[in-house]
């Protein structure tokens, strides 16, 4: 191996192990938060020897929590936060896959206990309320999900979902506030494409459905005359121009079968050479109230295959460049739309308990909403560990808001 590969594995190395230490740092802080504030409060400690218990004995828990199998990752610090989240609120709670769950023998094999004091691999009985972590698409996944969640006595907290986008912006816009955040649009169609694009110079093509990856297809129309209308397409690095009479053929080759919306182009501000995304978090707390966690600038939705793709950066930092003098109006903007976006489809989607927003933000600071989503499924909080951390914390908490109201 050459000097040069050697360094750049080398440089590799040193920033992985750093990042590492942050992650295990902030993840002490936050469960050193969790140790500080139940100080005051009296805790009978649990047994910590492990009794004797016959094979067909199967643990009794109160919460459940559906994970990934390979995201080690997220794993480790989810026992953590969870075994102190236990702890504090004498709570049996254990992880599984759903490949761990029989729903014929009403059990769970395998299961990791944490009872605040110990953790142990065991059998369990299914817990009353599921929070469910992982996106599925085994048939035999969704099925048994789907079986879970028509179960009697059983409550399963879903936020993993490919949601309508359509649908969902229907829900929200019955808000009479949303007329200043969310952007005109319509399900894509030969005659929807031909009527928008005659009010529209510039618009979005973007999945009906949520989901990882999603890429905004940019329409812009670049010629108008007599005889035609000509467009660009973009895509990422593909580019095309076309004519008006074949926009609706040459979009439909992009899209194949699958369904999209029109949304209009509000002419956004960029960031590393592409419109700012900025996803804001919103969980509810421990009082069954929603909270905006954070925001975070991300590069996704319009990302162009170059070395900024999958991502973010230090909101703050960056707004300060582009607004200096509007700041903290846009993150309240973008507060108050996300807040009342979740209140809105809480009302559709009981116990969601998590949700994200995407925005775009013109040039006059205005934030428009562009897609919505329930759980993180990506890394980009990952690279924002501390927020990230305290995301697993907040479900824990509203996991014992829900455990503690039944």
């Amino acid at each position: 191996m050459n000097e040069e590969l050697k360094n750049i594995f080398r440089v590799f190395d040193e920033q992985n192990n750093e990042l590492q230490r942050k992650l295990q740092q902030d993840l002490t802080a936050v469960i050193e938060l969790l140790k500080t504030e139940s100080k005051d409060e009296p805790c009978t400690d649990l047994k910590t020897e492990k009794p004797t218990v016959e094979a067909h004995e199967l643990k009794t828990v109160d919460i459940g929590l559906i994970v990934h199998a390979s995201r080690h990752h997220w794993f480790i610090a989810m026992k953590q936060i969870m075994q102190e989240v236990a702890r504090k609120y004498k709570k049996r709670m254990v992880l599984f896959t759903v490949n761990d769950i029989d729903l014929d023998k009403s059990k769970i094999d395998n299961a990791v206990l944490l009872d605040g004091s110990k953790e142990e691999v065991v059998n369990s009985q299914i817990p009353p309320l599921i929070f469910n972590f992982v996106l599925h698409s085994k048939t035999s996944s969704v099925s048994k999900m789907r079986k879970l969640r028509m179960a009697k006595h059983i409550k399963v907290i879903n936020p993993i979902n490919k949601f309508y986008q359509n649908v969902l912006f229907d829900m929200i816009s019955g808000i009479t506030q949303t007329n200043d955040f969310l952007l005109p649009y319509i399900m894509l169609t030969a005659t929807s494409l031909k009527t928008f694009s005659k009010k529209h110079d510039r618009f979005y093509v973007l999945p009906q459905r949520a989901k990882k990856k999603c890429r905004a297809i940019v329409i812009k129309k670049v010629n108008s005359n007599e005889d035609s209308e000509q467009y660009e397409i973009k895509l990422g690095n593909f580019r095309q121009v076309v004519v008006g009479e074949k926009l609706y053929k040459s979009l439909k080759k992009l899209v194949r079968d699958k369904k999209c919306m029109l949304v209009k182009d509000p002419l956004p501000v960029n960031w590393n050479y592409s419109p700012l995304e900025i996803r804001g978090y919103v969980q509810k707390n421990i009082n069954g109230q929603w909270e905006l966690l954070d925001l975070i600038a991300k590069k996704e939705i319009f990302a162009k295959d170059s070395i900024y793709d999958g991502s973010t950066g230090e909101l703050a930092e960056i707004l300060l460049e582009i607004f200096p003098d509007q700041l903290s109006n846009l993150k309240k903007k973008i507060h108050d739309a996300a807040i009342d976006a979740s209140l809105i489809l809480d009302f559709y989607i009981p116990n969601i308990g998590s949700c994200y927003f995407d925005f775009i933000v013109d040039l006059d600071a205005n934030p428009y909403l562009l897609r919505v989503g329930g759980a993180e499924q990506e890394n980009f909080l990952y690279e924002h560990s501390l927020t990230w951390h305290k995301y697993i914390l907040n479900i824990g908490l509203y996991l014992i808001f829900l455990s503690n109201k039944d």
